[in-house]
This record gives structure tokens, C-alpha cells and sequence, in this order.
């Protein structure tokens, strides 16, 4: 029985899925609405004091409470 190294540990495909993430975010930022372009740095994910990583989960957040809104009126 062959296990894949990445089926045992989640948490690294997990955090490679985030970098994904981040960098799709830091490319277009601007062509989302966004004023500013950001600078994509890998050392920047998980760190709370940099400001794109600030601006990266303000604007996923904002989805994730643009969605729950929505679902909210569709079951009213």
C-alpha cells in the first residue's frame, strides 16, 4: 500500500494552497479595485505585521461575510 507524503500531512498542502493564494492576490490586487499593486514575498505569509499579508485576509474576509450575507437572504 502506497501513501502519498502529502496525503499524510495536510497541513503542507494546506499551506502551499495558501501560498497560491496569496500570490494570485498580490498579482491582481490591483484588478480587483484595489488602489495599490503589491509585492509578492514568501516570507510575508502567516506574518500579521506585514501590511500586504494585513490586506490579503481584510479582502478575504470581506468575501467570506459578502457570502454569508448571501446565503443569509436566501434562506429568509
Amino acid at each position: 500500500m502506497t501513501v502519498s507524503y502529502f496525503a499524510d500531512h495536510p497541513e503542507i498542502v494546506k499551506i502551499f494552497n495558501d501560498l497560491e493564494s496569496y500570490k494570485d492576490w498580490c498579482v491582481n490586487s490591483w484588478l480587483h479595485g484595489d488602489s495599490k499593486s503589491y509585492v509578492f514575498d514568501e516570507k510575508d505569509l502567516y506574518n500579521n505585521a506585514s501590511y500586504p499579508w494585513q490586506m490579503y485576509n481584510r479582502h478575504k474576509n470581506r468575501l467570506k461575510k459578502k457570502l454569508a450575507r448571501k446565503r443569509n437572504r436566501q434562506r429568509n
